[in-house]
């Protein structure tokens, strides 16, 4: 009992508009199995190979940063609220054309990917400013602690649920899945849009003159991305081709969502500014070992092994960089003299480098020596990357 007034102490000491927007954010973040995970699964079932799969992330991809960019005049003339409730409908209304339309050509998913880049880069425009703005250095971890452990209890049982519906009722389940999904979607903009946010004040989009430690910045979130371009889709690539039929999916990635929901929850408790750099090494390393097993074994157990460290890999990357990002964009703002969504923007270009660097990777390795090579190794190149890029920037 003890136990939870404490917690419900911490979560009541955030500001009523930061708790609107875990509120909210939990509603999104229960349909991301669906529209990422799940539509990713629909593609590779009705194409059954990588390229489609790839062109429909690599859409979305492409879409994000110059959305991010275009977003910025908007909040001139538009409300945020209104946009943050905008972008995550358009982001609902694309992945249930798919699976009600669904097309046959890798050109009609990048662009389908492209619409839907669309409506996620306004709605993850518009999050990144409210989120830094409704919290401190004092409650980051905390926030996002909270927020990343939300998510992934909900993750716990919608994969587990849809990947057995889907399993029984193979084509009407996606589209049942995906209106499930709207209407989440639709519940998470409302919860904002009545809230009094103010739109910041723009002056600038592009940053000019840069700082060491802002470069510093641009360098980490690259090295995020390059591990994040391949894992939008490698995933449940992997458990469909190598572990089983969505019922797999659906049941790992709810295991995968259970155990990262007790660990990232007591790291957002307990986590001190100090922690945030070592555990980032040690995550960083742990995928590195975990990509190698598995380009060396390539059989189901190693995939089990990498699946389940690339998904913590992920997720304890943002929980430490996230914190560090914006604990540095406050000192941009005080001595650089940026505004916080010049900053939010720059990031999202640099972040969408390193994904798309990391799907170049893909494509040479598939051009080179097919899409099996590919699916061994890509992983192995990337995480090796990614360690030179943090390994540069400590020096």
């Amino acid at each position: 009992m003890n136990f939870i007034q404490k917690e419900l102490s911490h979560f009541l000491s955030l500001s009523q508009k930061a708790r609107d927007l875990l509120v909210s954010y939990l509603y999104f973040g229960t349909t991301y199995p669906l529209i990422g995970t799940f539509m990713n699964a629909f593609i590779w079932r009705k194409q059954g190979d990588i390229v489609s799969l790839a062109f429909y992330n690599i859409g979305e991809t492409t879409m994000l940063p110059l959305i991010f960019y275009f977003n910025g005049y908007l909040l001139k003339k538009f409300k945020i609220t209104h946009l943050y409730f905008f972008g995550a409908i358009l982001t609902a209304l694309i992945p249930i054309t798919i699976v009600f339309f669904p097309t046959t050509t890798a050109l009609s998913y990048l662009v389908f990917g492209l619409l839907f880049g669309v409506g996620y880069g306004m709605y993850w425009a518009n999050r990144n400013y409210l989120t830094y703005k409704e919290t401190t250095s004092h409650n980051r971890d905390y926030f996002l602690g909270l927020n990343f452990s939300f998510n992934t209890l909900t993750g716990i049982f919608i994969p587990l649920i849809i990947g057995w519906f889907i399993y029984f009722v193979p084509f009407k389940g996606y589209q049942i899945s995906m209106l499930f999904a709207f209407v989440l979607l639709l519940l998470a903009g409302l919860k904002i849009v009545k809230d009094e946010h103010r739109s910041p004040e723009i002056s600038h989009v592009v940053i000019t003159k840069t700082t060491a430690r802002w470069w510093k910045i641009r360098g980490l979130v690259t090295s995020i991305g390059l591990i994040e371009g391949i894992s939008l889709f490698f995933p449940t690539l992997l458990i469909l081709t190598k572990l089983g039929a969505e019922n797999v999916l659906g049941s790992f990635s709810s295991f995968l969502y259970l155990v990262s929901a007790c660990l990232i929850y007591y790291y957002g408790r307990k986590a001190k500014v100090h922690h945030q750099k070592p555990v980032l090494l040690i995550t960083v390393l742990s995928g590195l070992v975990a990509t190698i097993i598995f380009g060396w074994f390539f059989n189901s157990w190693a995939t089990v092994i990498y699946l389940a460290v690339n998904y913590l890999t992920i997720e304890f990357m943002w929980l430490t960089a996230g914190p560090i990002t914006m604990n540095i964009m406050d000192e941009e703002k005080l001595t650089a003299g940026h505004n916080i969504y010049a900053l939010i923007f720059d990031q999202e270009l640099f972040l969408d480098l390193g994904r798309m660097i990391s799907f170049g990777v893909l494509f040479v390795i598939i051009a080179c020596f097919g899409q099996q090579a590919a699916l061994r190794f890509s992983p192995v190149f990337v995480y090796l990357l990614q360690l030179m890029l943090l390994i540069r920037l400590k020096e």
